[in-house]
Formats: C-alpha cells, sequence, structure tokens
C-alpha cells in the first residue's frame, strides 16, 4: 500500500511521520484507553493492558527523538514507564478477579 492510500484511507493520520504535527502531539500523552473484553481472565487483562502501556512508551520515546532531530534511534532494552492513566471502558463487564488485576497493576505500575 502506498502511503497515498494509507493517508486517504485514514485522516487522522495514524502513520504520521516523524516531524510531523500529529507525531508531535504524542510527546505530551500519558493516558492509555483500554476497553475490557465480554470474558476478560486477568491474564489477559494484564498483557493487553501493559501491551498498550509499553506502546505508549514506545510512541512517546519515538516523539521525543524526533523532536531531537534524530531519524533512527537506539532503543533501550527498558523505555521510561509514561502511563500515568489507564482508563477501562466496560469495567462493569469485569468479574471480582479481573478487578483484582488491575489493582495489582495500579500497584505496582503507579498509574491511576
Amino acid at each position: 500500500m502506498g502511503r497515498r492510500y494509507l493517508d486517504d484511507q485514514f485522516p487522522h493520520k495514524p502513520f504520521a511521520t516523524p516531524g510531523s504535527p500529529a507525531f508531535t502531539e504524542v510527546l505530551s500523552c500519558r493516558t492509555v484507553y483500554y476497553t475490557a473484553p465480554v470474558a476478560a481472565t486477568p491474564s489477559r487483562i494484564e498483557r493487553e493492558v501493559m501491551a498498550l502501556s509499553a506502546t505508549l512508551s514506545y510512541l512517546v520515546e519515538a516523539a521525543e527523538q524526533a523532536s531531537r532531530g534524530k531519524d533512527d534511534f537506539l532503543l533501550a532494552y527498558r523505555l521510561p514507564k509514561r502511563t500515568e492513566l489507564v482508563i477501562v471502558d466496560e469495567a462493569q463487564r469485569l468479574k471480582m478477579a479481573a478487578l483484582e488485576q488491575l489493582r495489582d497493576l495500579y500497584d505496582r505500575g503507579n498509574f491511576g
């Protein structure tokens, strides 16, 4: 797929390039939005929330490097934790064990 096709299909530009306005807006992001599935096991919730958190950290790190004028950068083994808030949509679907898992993630992760 060409760049033009992707731009036309996704006007919000999820494939923004470093240095573009959409890419620099990522610098201040610190929130992850998670929609709980209907049948959510505690391990699945942990995996998915941690993956979203890691993705946010990676995107913010890439945006920071791009704002410094670096096109490519060396990714550290462990990125700084940048997630400050996790919003859980459809939380009423969760069973007590899943809520306890979210609480445990909160206790370990220092996010709200």
